[in-house]
């Protein structure tokens, strides 16, 4: 034991000092107070290592069994009408006849016209018109009925022919392919802000609009090697040999050899598809048959989704439902193209905001005759206010005195 110099305790006197435990152990806590807080503390449990490798268990079991599970048949089709009216009709008849069924088909159906050359160019003169009915959702039975109950409100009732096909695919998928594409699904149709229903519906068959036109290619001697619906990733479109454009979203084709053949056949092959697609009703082509307003069509639109792409089942649509104003109505300084617009957009799709930027330009005939064009951009769905509390109304009480 080390001493200080300068220190006059006697050894054995310092060291009794340093070895004496009562005196150290004087500022501990008592017994009773470590037994007490022995009873009242809870150990904390480690975190147990096994319910970590149970969720992982858990997850490898799941996507197992999505695999091992048995593959679900798949039914998928595409029905087609075609109304070839007997009688030939003038621009202005085609139009409203085709206006006529644009306002009465149900949603899920798409619409398509044919027309004599005379009618596309609007000369004057007449020609004759087919209407085309396809859908993804109805048969040929029920779109028939769907035409008979439209046809029945015109003047061409007695006076058309009906031409029905469809296209059947039978595909086998598992559990976990299906939710995978029901996914995909949705990404396709991310970038339609309006009638998004019918958009996924047509996506989802893709399969049979591929089947079809490996059937129209194969009359060419040409083998499909590829088909899909295009995204709107550059890489999603190089993968073809060609793109087309359609709604709602662009197709991606891709032949056999196609590089090698030469320019006429590649531009019959092309061709054939743009035909296939727009028989199907899923080529971008308005059905006002104009390029422009015209003197008895004063108000033509053009209906855009949120990503500036063309809705030509919108356009139609809403094209068919505006009421058209007369020149004296026009000339009238208190008109507005933009009103019978909306009218028409109430119809068509209430439940959505939308944009409209318009061009007026004066007819060729007169001064006084305004024609617009008109620009619609659907913004996606209104935001519901919220309900706001009203107080009830206030009746008189013989009892309160003022």
């Amino acid at each position: 034991m080390m001493v200080a110099a300068n220190n006059s305790k006697d050894v054995l006197e310092l060291a009794r000092s340093q070895l004496d435990f009562a005196a150290i152990a004087s500022a501990a806590p008592s017994s009773k107070e470590i037994l007490f807080k022995a009873q009242t503390m809870v150990p904390i449990s480690p975190v147990k290592a096994w319910r970590r490798i149970a969720a992982a268990t858990a997850a490898v079991l799941v996507f197992a069994g999505l695999l091992a599970a048995p593959w679900l048949p798949r039914n998928a089709s595409v029905s087609l009408l075609k109304i070839s009216f007997e009688q030939a009709v003038d621009h202005q008849d085609a139009y409203s006849l085709i206006s006529h069924f644009a306002r009465e088909i149900p949603k899920q159906v798409l619409l398509g016209a044919e027309m004599s050359e005379s009618l596309r160019r609007g000369t004057g003169g007449s020609g004759y018109l087919a209407i085309r009915l396809s859908s993804v959702s109805l048969s040929p039975d029920q779109l028939q009925r769907v035409a008979d109950r439209i046809a029945a409100d015109s003047d061409y009732a007695q006076l058309y022919q009906v031409l029905t096909g469809r296209i059947d695919v039978t595909s086998w998928s598992s559990p976990l392919s299906k939710l995978s594409g029901l996914r995909n699904q949705q990404l396709g149709a991310s970038g339609v802000t309006a009638n998004k229903a019918l958009a996924r519906s047509i996506l989802s068959h893709k399969d049979v609009f591929a089947k079809g036109l490996k059937g129209q290619l194969g009359q060419l001697g040409r083998r499909l090697t590829d088909f899909g619906f295009v995204g709107s990733k550059p890489a999603d479109a190089a993968r073809y040999d060609f793109v087309i454009d359609c709604w709602p979203a662009d197709v991606g084709v891709s032949v056999e050899h196609y590089q090698d053949l030469m320019d006429h056949e590649q531009t019959a092959i092309r061709q054939r598809s743009e035909d296939y697609l727009e028989t199907f009703n899923l080529r971008t082509e308005g059905l006002a048959l104009v390029t422009g307003p015209q003197l008895w069509l004063p108000i033509v639109v053009d209906v855009y989704d949120r990503g500036a792409s063309y809705n030509p089942q919108l356009t139609s649509r809403l094209q068919a439902w505006i009421e058209q104003p007369d020149a004296l109505e026009t000339a009238s300084l208190d008109f507005d193209a933009l009103d019978c617009v909306r009218k028409a957009l109430e119809n068509v799709i209430p439940d959505n905001d939308y944009r409209l930027d318009y061009i007026r330009n004066t007819g060729p005939s007169s001064n006084t005759t305004h024609m617009y064009k008109v620009k619609v951009t659907v913004l996606g769905s209104k935001e519901r206010e919220p309900e706001r509390m009203s107080l009830p109304a206030m009746q008189d009480d013989p009892e309160l005195e003022y």
